[in-house]
């Protein structure tokens, strides 16, 4: 009866570690931003790189998605664009 309860114990164990299934990501997030009518030096890139743990796959994926956006505004007649975009992958 012992090694049932063991074997039991284990079991749900194993499941429930598979299930939670934590890793670290590391996301990579590059923002462009652009002017139109066109201006001497845009578009202006930059990517920045990051590492974070303890995160479940669906976890990863809803980080990406809140670091990616587009936001517009006009000024003096010009229209800027700043795109971010965020992908991850498991390290």
């Amino acid at each position: 009866m012992k090694k049932l309860i063991t074997i039991l114990i284990l079991s749900v164990s194993l499941f429930a570690c598979s299930k939670n299934d934590e890793a670290c990501y590391v996301f990579t997030t590059t923002t462009t931003t652009t002017v139109y009518p066109a201006i001497s030096g845009y578009p202006q890139t930059s990517t920045s790189t990051t590492e974070s743990c303890g995160l479940t796959k669906d976890e990863a994926q809803q980080v990406a998605k809140t670091l990616t956006s587009t936001t517009q505004s006009v000024s003096s007649g010009y229209t800027i664009t700043v795109t971010q975009t965020c992908t991850y992958r498991k390290k």
